[in-house]
């Protein structure tokens, strides 16, 4: 997030503009949730940012998008659906060794989340994660979701500045295929199932005090296997390295090197290997900074280069910053980047990059307890993903691939209200302009959130409202015909209270607007949903 505790980001639904991004949990199926942010992952919220595209792990420190989470400026992300209209928050309390909550919503809603601390010494941590969240509405056949993730992370610092992070995950994601004619069609659960798995391994390594060469260096190593239940099964191997070195203990020089091989096997073998060096070099000056920089990409035995400039300057120290830039980068987008924001996409699709070249501007600060940014840019996009509904099985869609220009807008602003109540507000505006296509399939270009938080009580009751508007997405259905989708409007309400130091209580009301939205078409989400039940910590 940003600077602010305030300030949330909402990279809600987002206007996809292929830029997928790999998180390192839980399938995005979008969904708006309790805090409206674009559900690519619920481990972590995304800043207002790009189109199909989720932040780099927070440990890895290259800025192409080893996609996961998660950076590229305002933009979109793509629509990821999840039947149900909203999904719990993911705990993140840091002030004791372990954590459950559990409980039970409609329809048919069951959570369990927990976090153990297995060992905490000076130096040296292991925790044990585990969750599930799954919804089933039986009112339409298999309109019914399920998502369960495991992991177990490991930390240790040698005392001679040497830091080590390590990481071993599970996930089964279940998605159903349910967007069809129920009235003529009928599919066993065999037929209507899409599974994903994934095993994930990670290790980082890092200084993690300054040494006698005033060199800061990492070393991240990750690989995941993914794969579904129709057989396609991927590789994906990223070592992410650098160095950086500040002249005259102001002006950073910084190198980064990604190194990104994926494998692909369905019916066909396909690698998609990106390398790509990174130097750049920050000067620091009276009130401003200019970085310098270049992407220099290696992509099927072609060398490939692009910008990575920006300049900032304070024109009211912190109150009123000013900044502008201009940044390629590529994007990967493989089966797993793609489903994770579409598991209903068929499993037969050709993979392929995202060139992005934003030239932007922009102006952030704080005034009291007023934190702001505003930032608007003009885009161009080789090879944007979007989706249309596959023409032998309209359950499924299809990838497609088009060149874009996208001007964008964002904002966002956060600030104290009273002692007890925080409130922010964000908005994405995206004019998508295909060159090929017709529209932006399936890419919202308006979503607004709202969102306001009480606490009360001596911190014992904290109490979450939020209202989210978004467009009517473009639809491309099998026939090859167009449709509109209705916009979204939502309203959702939640709280937790704790009845003691270690036990307490939470409930969460979404869609209290009672809105049917489609992120896909013949896709709608749940109306009214709710869920409830313990936390418990020690």
């Amino acid at each position: 997030m940003n600077s602010s505790k305030y300030i949330l980001s909402i990279a809600v639904l987002g206007l996809s503009l292929n830029l997928f991004g790999q998180k390192e949990l839980p399938s995005g199926k979008i969904e708006v949730i309790k805090n409206f942010d674009a559900r690519l992952a619920e481990s972590e919220k995304l800043e207002l940012t790009a189109p199909y595209s989720t932040a780099p792990s927070k440990d890895v420190e290259y800025d192409y998008q080893v996609i996961a989470k998660d950076k590229i400026t305002v933009d979109v992300q793509p629509p990821t659906i999840k039947p149900v209209a909203v999904s719990p928050e993911k705990s993140n309390d840091k002030s004791y060794k372990h954590y459950v909550k559990a409980g039970y919503g409609f329809p048919a809603s069951p959570l369990v989340e927990a976090n153990f601390a297995l060992v905490q010494k000076p130096g040296f941590s292991l925790d044990l994660l585990g969750r599930h969240y799954s919804a089933n509405d039986k009112k339409i056949e298999w309109q019914r979701f399920s998502d369960t993730d495991l992991g177990l992370n490991l930390g240790y610092d040698h005392k001679k500045g040497i830091g080590i992070k390590g990481d071993i995950g599970y996930t089964i994601n279940s998605a159903y295929l349910y967007g069809y004619n129920h009235d003529s069609l009928q599919f066993s659960k065999e037929n209507a199932q899409k599974k994903y798995t994934n095993t994930s391994l990670g290790l980082k390594f890092y200084n993690t005090i300054k040494n006698k060469l005033d060199v800061d260096y990492w070393a991240h190593i990750k690989y995941d296997n993914y794969r579904d239940n129709l057989a396609t099964r991927e590789n994906d191997f990223v070592l992410d390295f650098g160095v950086k070195k500040y002249l005259n203990q102001k002006h950073p020089i910084k190198l980064a090197i990604l190194s990104d091989v994926t494998n692909v096997k369905d019916t066909l073998n396909q690698d998609l290997n990106n390398f790509i060096i990174n130097p750049s070099f920050t000067y620091q000056g009276e009130g401003f900074s200019a970085k310098l920089g270049m992407r220099i990409a290696l992509l099927n035995d072609h060398f490939y280069f692009l910008p990575d400039v920006e300049l900032n300057a304070k024109i009211v120290q912190n109150k009123w910053i000013v900044f502008a830039g201009w940044e390629g980068n590529y994007l990967k987008n493989t089966d797993k980047t793609l489903s994770r924001f579409n598991p209903y996409i068929h499993s037969r699709q050709l993979y392929k990059n995202t060139k992005l070249n934003d030239i932007y501007a922009g102006f952030r600060g704080n005034v009291w307890d007023l934190q702001y940014e505003a930032k608007a840019g003009y885009r161009q996009v080789e090879d944007l993903a979007y989706f249309v509904q596959h023409k032998e099985d309209s359950r499924f869609f299809k990838v497609g691939y088009d060149t874009a220009t996208v001007i964008f807008v964002h904002g966002q602003v956060g600030t104290q209200v009273l002692e007890n109540l925080s409130a922010t507000a964000a908005v994405i505006v995206n004019s998508i302009d295909p060159k090929n296509e017709a529209k932006p399939w399936m890419l919202p270009t308006l979503q607004f959130n709202l969102s306001a938080k009480y606490k009360a009580l001596a911190d014992k009751l904290t109490v979450k409202a939020d209202l989210f508007f978004g467009n009517g997405m473009s639809f491309k259905l099998a026939d090859g015909t167009a449709d509109k989708g209705n916009p979204l409007f939502d309203v959702s309400i939640g709280g937790d209270y704790m009845f003691s130091e270690n036990f307490g209580a939470f409930i969460m009301l979404n869609n209290l607007a009672f809105n049917k939205y489609k992120v896909y078409q013949d896709y709608p989400t749940f109306g009214l949903n709710a869920v409830g039940g313990i936390i418990a910590r020690f």
